[in-house]
């Protein structure tokens, strides 16, 4: 996201664990592609917040989670995709792909 948010794109996180921290200290990227920080981002911590600050469906959904929360996916994406929303799911296991599409055709 903070790549994405780096060349322009408007991008918001629905974060659990580092929720606090994005939202009061923003976002650090150190890498040997280059540093970047961002002061101040849109971080929300349930769909349904994330929805309420939105101007409709989303465009695309980055799903960058363990492989062991994949059972909760759809509660989390449900509210926030749309016809035209694209997934991309960058976790580690397999059937990960296939699980997506049950929910999300």
């Amino acid at each position: 996201g903070g790549r994405l948010l780096e060349a322009g794109h408007d991008v918001s996180f629905l974060a659990r664990r580092d929720l606090a921290d994005l939202q009061k200290d923003g976002l650090t990227i150190e890498s040997v592609d280059g540093d970047c920080k961002f002061a101040s981002v849109a971080a929300f911590g349930s769909p349904a917040e994330l929805r309420a600050a939105s101007s409709g469906d989303m465009d695309w959904v980055i799903v960058s989670l363990k492989s062991y929360s994949l059972p909760a996916v759809p509660d989390l994406l449900t509210p926030l995709v749309g016809p035209s929303t694209r997934i991309l799911a960058i976790m580690n296991g397999l059937g990960i792909e296939e699980t997506l599409a049950q929910t999300f055709p």
